[in-house]
């Protein structure tokens, strides 16, 4: 995982994701296509950036938006990812769940129901 993205944007797109109001809630970082995308259990939120090499990792969010902050001179970071590590600008961090080819959660749901206009059923979600 390797792209760049405007510091600022990605601040205001965490202090608007749901996840139950737990502020250590984890959120899913993915970088796919033009954009970076941020998940939680309800949400996902998307915003630009220049993707060089896709994947997904699993981090808190707090401690992902405390990071942000500590960059308060910088415009755009960069953010690299593997199996074992993130790495912020010059701030190294471990991964919880690396993908390298990730799909986002509502892909997921559509690919295992074959139908991308039906609902799933909810009981389905839990054989996932």
């Amino acid at each position: 995982m390797n792209l760049s993205f405007n510091r600022k944007d990605a601040l205001r797109l965490l202090r608007h994701l749901s996840g139950g109001g737990a502020a250590m809630s984890d959120i899913r970082v993915v970088a796919r296509g033009k954009e970076l995308f941020f998940e939680t259990a309800e949400t996902t939120a998307s915003m630009e950036a220049l993707i060089l090499e896709p994947g997904a990792f699993v981090v808190s969010r707090e401690t992902f938006a405390r990071l942000l902050r500590s960059f308060p001179d910088k415009t755009s970071l960069t953010l690299t990812a593997d199996a074992e590590h993130f790495r912020l600008d010059n701030f190294k961090g471990q991964v919880r769940a690396y993908d390298p080819a990730p799909m986002l959660a509502d892909e997921f749901t559509e690919a295992k129901t074959g139908n991308a206009s039906q609902e799933p059923d909810p009981q389905s979600w839990a054989r996932l």
